[in-house]
């Protein structure tokens, strides 16, 4: 039995890591990922009595260490001031604008092909929705563009988003939206006029300027390098958190560090804390199960592809206005367990709308998004890897560019950039949505939690589809309120969901 989580390790970690989009050289899976992939696979269609085991097993194995090792020598027990569980956007945004003794746990590595921080697009769009998530979202682009003026190759490009609609009803929404100042309506002659390679069928477009394009795997490498210029500052690669203990003085964190791909556990560590930030994204509602509380985390699996390069240049991002108008057409029903905009309600459910957003490179390939597809799974070794094939496509495993989610998004995408040529590659990833859409920054009020203590726990989690948008400004206000100001977090605060 102690060799499930292993392989869950094993699916997990079989990642690459230097190009983006991803070295297809690199992100071939060999015969004993594929046998790994049918074992998780078929595990992850069993009950919550899959996970409860696992979790279990996880717990049981690494306290069972930690405490053998402790009963003689506490040399394996570390303390920091402050400890963030996740090296992704939010974590080290997080980290890198608190100047004190800070540890940042991440399981893999900054920028490992597995985390929602680097498989997605690289779209960083601040004006696709008010209220808080807009005010996060032109920090963060404010806070980009800072990091491109200064020198950091981040493939920063300002280039605007186009809103396009196939038909005249899909038009004659966008009519009635009331726009902002960055955003107007412009209509088919007009469109075809700035961008002469979308389809001729195209009715018009909503068109926002000063929404940016920029390669995730840069911004997060970037955040590393700008975390680790305090010298107070470490991020412990490869250390996956199993538990989290609640103490009088605050919390005791325990786990196992990952050697050689994580095919094998080493070391068990412990760290001691007063200052818990927890930054894990679809794992949040893992740990906020260790500490005693409930988190609407719902983990949302999305698939991307990248085609072979064209000549013909499209110089704005392109969305698709299908889905949003759906959405707003057929709110969600059931809050708890499906969250808002999503394309599926399970990973193998019946289509509820389709979803397309693309942008293309400076060497010509596109990039695409689109499916949405709810997972019910929390384990965090498994929540990594399962959206490099979805359940139903049995006989796509070895062919992840040619399962239907993939084929689906890119025949969509043809049809609005014809030029479109082939699957270069596909990928998947876990976004972590909430049950109310909304992301949750900030600290939680001890009176929630199970346990008396005097320790601080703060939450930079739920970011959904927007976390290249918002993440880092969201990362960066929990340091500020850290560190005793006042931020506006205003809908996003945790409490909402306890009270």
């Amino acid at each position: 039995m102690r060799l499930l989580p292993h392989c869950f390790i094993k699916l997990a970690r079989h990642n690459a890591k230097n190009s983006y989009p991803f070295n297809k050289n690199k992100f071939q899976p060999d015969n004993q990922f594929i046998e790994f992939a049918k074992i998780a696979l078929g595990i992850s269609s069993l009950s919550l009595g899959s996970y409860c085991i696992w979790k279990t097993l996880a717990n049981f194995n690494t306290t069972q260490i930690i405490q053998e090792e402790n009963q003689d020598n506490t040399k394996f027990i570390q303390y920091s001031n402050i400890v963030i569980i996740g090296a992704g956007l939010a974590g080290l945004a997080c980290g890198v604008h608190l100047d004190d003794e800070v540890t940042i746990v991440e399981r893999e590595e900054p920028g490992a092909i597995s985390q929602a921080s680097v498989l997605n697009t690289g779209m960083v769009l601040p004006y696709s929705k008010g209220g808080i998530w807009q005010s996060l979202g032109i920090a963060t682009l404010n806070y980009l563009k800072k990091m491109h003026e200064s020198g950091e190759d981040i493939d920063f490009n300002l280039c605007g988003s186009l809103l396009v609609a196939e038909t005249e009803n899909q038009m004659h929404e966008l009519r009635k939206l009331k726009l902002g100042p960055q955003s107007k309506l412009i209509e088919s002659q007009e469109l075809h006029k700035i961008e002469p390679h979308l389809s001729s069928k195209l009715k018009g477009a909503i068109l926002t300027e000063n929404e940016a394009s920029v390669n995730p795997i840069k911004v997060v490498h970037v955040l590393e390098k700008q975390f680790l210029k305090n010298p107070k500052h470490v991020i412990k690669k490869n250390h996956e958190v199993r538990e989290i203990i609640i103490e009088p003085s605050g919390w005791l964190i325990k786990g196992v560090r990952l050697e050689h791909r994580a095919d094998v556990e080493g070391e068990p560590f412990a760290i001691k804390t007063p200052n818990l930030v927890v930054a894990c994204g679809p794992m949040g509602a893992f740990f906020g199960e260790q500490l005693g509380i409930e988190l609407p985390i719902i983990p949302v699996a999305g698939n991307v592809f990248c085609s072979e390069p064209t000549p013909n240049k499209v110089k704005r991002m392109i969305f698709a206005c299908e889905s949003h108008q759906y959405w707003k057409k057929h709110p969600t029903e059931d809050y708890s367990t499906v969250p808002p905009c999503v394309t599926h309600k399970s990973m193998s459910g019946e289509r509820l709308t389709r979803h397309l957003y693309c942008k293309q490179l400076s060497d010509g390939r596109f990039i695409a998004g689109g499916d949405r597809r709810v997972h019910p799974q929390q384990a965090p070794m498994l929540a990594h890897a399962l959206p490099r094939a979805f359940p139903e496509e049995k006989s796509h495993k070895k062919d992840f560019n040619n399962s239907p989610a993939v084929l689906n998004s890119f025949a969509f995408t043809k049809k609005l950039i014809p030029s479109l040529t082939v699957v270069q590659k596909a990928w998947g990833g876990v976004m972590s949505f909430t049950s109310d859409g909304m992301p949750i920054l900030g600290k939680v009020d001890n009176s929630y939690l199970p346990k008396e203590t005097t320790g601080e726990l703060y939450l930079v989690l739920g970011f959904g589809p927007k976390g290249m948008s918002t993440a880092i400004e969201g990362g960066r206000r929990v340091a500020e309120q850290i560190k005793g100001n006042t931020v506006n977090l205003k809908g996003a605060e945790p409490q909402r969901f306890f009270s």
